[in-house]
């Protein structure tokens, strides 16, 4: 079976590609739908703050590069992604960090597509998910792999890999817990 995973297009997935084996029925694409124009949208919209938006730049910033993702194909939009499972005849599809909506054409196909989120879905699905867990001091949290469907972050919890948040540290601090324990349960994913 063809297996496609697609990483976003930051550090946190640099690290992930640096720790995946070659397989030849495992495909990777690198997610370049996050533009300027969509972050713009998300402000305007106040789907995250200003603030939430500098914490998350800041970390992103202070993370070290591990693995460069130019060596692998990009996708920009839904239509490219559809282009590209039916031509290597894509079973399963798994998403890291991905910022591409899975669109409906793509859900109706007979694969199974599968997102890794790095807290607990749906009560803490979308972006924003670690602050939103800080505020509310819900701090036993878990990275979840879940089925994904026509709504975001709402399909069924598949796997769980457990972490705690620690309110006296920094957001990138508790980032960097949320996001060691999501790349653990991308591990363990691409192993089945």
């Amino acid at each position: 079976m063809k297996t496609l995973l697609i990483l976003g297009n930051d550090k946190i997935s640099q690290l992930a590609a640096s720790k995946i084996s070659s397989n030849i029925n495992l495909k990777i694409l690198i997610d370049r739908s996050n533009d300027i124009k969509r972050i713009y949208k998300l402000l305007i919209k106040r789907v995250i703050s200003p603030l939430l938006f500098v914490k998350m730049f800041y970390c992103e910033f202070k993370r070290k590069n591990f693995y460069s993702l130019k060596s692998f194909e990009s996708i920009h939009d839904n239509k490219m992604l559809v282009s590209f499972v039916e031509k290597h005849n894509i079973k399963k599809i798994i998403l890291f960090r991905a910022s591409l909506i899975v669109g409906k054409t793509l859900i109706k196909k007979k694969i199974t597509i599968l997102n890794i989120h790095a807290a607990k879905v749906p009560k803490y699905g979308g972006i924003g998910s670690i602050q939103k867990a800080l505020k509310k001091k819900e701090l036993n949290q878990y990275a979840s792999l879940h089925l994904v469907k026509v709504a975001i972050d709402k399909g069924k919890v598949l796997d769980k890999e457990k972490y705690n948040l620690i309110p006296n540290k920094s957001y990138c601090y508790n980032e960097g817990i949320a996001y060691r324990a999501a790349s653990k349960l991308l591990s363990r994913t691409l192993l089945k």
